[in-house]
């Protein structure tokens, strides 16, 4: 439902742009992560949702830690767009993880609760959230240790 929610439809441009970035997309989750940067720094458009969250996700993915959170955040300000929930909500899950990283675990699972209630339907985004949440109610060693992971993954 990302073109049509309601009575809130995506502009004619805006499905046109939409779709020029799908090769970039792509290219980020094909782990071709110098060709998307090249396809997104052709498609420039930081006040368009998409692009703005492929771009913090490449970011994110190269370990740009500083430029992935400043993306992630700016999409929490995304209001009003209900075609860019989809953005946004994922970013909320991004940034929890940003935190979790930092060791900031009330700031993550604050991330996650903002995720869960923006997100009200029981389906594999609230159960990602939740159990992503649930990581931080204990603070103990054993939990937080689940983000020791080595980012971005090495492929070995």
């Amino acid at each position: 439902y990302l073109f049509e929610k309601d009575d809130v439809a995506a502009s004619p441009q805006e499905v046109v742009a939409f779709l020029r970035l799908q090769p970039a997309a792509r290219a980020i989750y094909a782990g071709k992560l110098d060709r998307a940067a090249r396809l997104l720094d052709s498609e420039t458009n930081p006040d368009f949702a998409p692009w703005l969250f492929y771009a913090s996700e490449l970011a994110f993915l190269r370990g740009d830690t500083e430029g992935a959170q400043t993306g992630f955040e700016k999409l929490q300000r995304v209001e009003g767009r209900d075609r860019f929930y989809f953005f946004r909500y994922l970013s909320r899950l991004r940034l929890g993880e940003l935190a979790a990283r930092a060791g900031d675990n009330d700031r993550a699972r604050k991330y996650y609760e903002k995720a869960m209630n923006e997100h009200k339907m029981k389906d594999l985004l609230r159960h990602v959230a939740n159990s992503r949440r649930r990581l931080f109610d204990d603070h103990d060693e054993a939990m937080t240790t689940a983000f020791d992971l080595e980012y971005p993954p090495s492929r070995k």
